[in-house]
């Protein structure tokens, strides 16, 4: 009697168990799956942003530098280049639609400034520098209306620098974006220009 509630009640509890080990496996599958495509969804984000707006911004303010260090800095007698009065104006036409470009992309994407989950003291920083480089720009385009040649650095106690730190913030922000996309299985795309790239350093 005793062998036959044990071959009742083994099958009842092995029943049991296998029904409860499937559900364990089941949420863990499920877990599985939903980790899998959030990882997925902030690979998306994090390659929106850095296609979007930090590559194309970061190599519009290469452009800018470049042109600014070989044509502008010092001025033009300090020019790494003979410039003539239509050469000065091409290059300033230039670096204006360069300008606007920066500014469009900025206007453009104002929702994928922010890194994830980025402290909102480095946010504001960043923004800080944004309203520098707006208000620089915005008083040389005043100047270039009113017929004005000089720059915003050639006025006295010139209250718009250019945030000379521009480039270098955004480039600071793609290597954390694409440390953030390492981190959910994405690549690091700035990494194949080894531990020396840097972004330019541009002096007046």
């Amino acid at each position: 009697r005793m062998m036959s509630q044990v071959s009742i009640v083994v099958p009842i509890l092995t029943a049991i168990i296998g029904f409860f080990a499937s559900q364990a496996l089941e949420r863990s599958r499920q877990a599985e799956v939903r980790e899998t495509e959030r990882r997925k969804e902030q690979r998306q984000v994090i390659t929106r942003q850095l296609n979007e707006l930090y590559y194309p911004l970061y190599w519009r303010t290469v452009q800018d530098d470049a042109v600014w260090q070989l044509c502008c800095a010092g001025g033009a007698k300090r020019s790494l280049l003979p410039i003539n009065q239509q050469a000065a104006s091409q290059i300033r036409e230039f670096l204006y639609k360069n300008h606007e470009q920066i500014l469009l992309l900025i206007d453009s994407h104002p929702n994928l400034l922010r890194n994830g989950d980025e402290p909102e003291n480095s946010v504001k920083a960043f923004v800080d520098v944004l309203q520098k480089y707006r208000s620089h720009i915005a008083a040389l385009l005043a100047l270039r209306a009113v017929g004005d040649p000089r720059m915003p650095g050639d006025i006295p106690n010139n209250p718009f620098p250019y945030p000379y730190e521009f480039s270098r913030i955004i480039l600071e922000r793609i290597r954390a974006l694409e440390s953030q996309r390492e981190s959910v299985g994405g690549r690091r795309w700035l990494a194949l220009f080894g531990s020396n790239f840097a972004a330019p350093s541009r002096v007046e």
